[in-house]
């Protein structure tokens, strides 16, 4: 499932981002989902909300992992939460 450039902003915006940020954002997702050893150990959607939480973290937004659950809820009727823990380790020099 792929998320739509609107649910990037509004789950960005809802993270704490800066419309800035969502550039960074976007490249770090793209250059991990498209890098020929990615397995899909997270579908595109769950992806990107790890790389939101992600950029969240490092801009000091104040997201946990329970807001995030909670704004996917919100967003989707299921909540997700984030778990770049699976994919770090071996991809997250990818992150811009």
């Amino acid at each position: 499932m792929d998320i739509s450039d609107k649910e990037v902003i509004v789950l960005g915006l809802q993270f704490g981002l800066k419309p800035a940020d969502l550039v960074s954002v976007l490249k770090s997702y793209n250059s991990i989902r498209l890098d020929y050893s990615w397995s899909n150990v997270r579908n595109n959607k769950c992806l990107m909300i790890d790389c939101l939480y992600l950029y969240g973290k490092k801009n000091d937004t104040k997201i946990t992992v329970k807001k995030a659950f909670h704004i996917t809820q919100d967003l989707y009727g299921v909540g997700t939460k984030p778990n770049p823990n699976k994919w770090l380790s071996t991809h997250g020099h990818l992150l811009v």
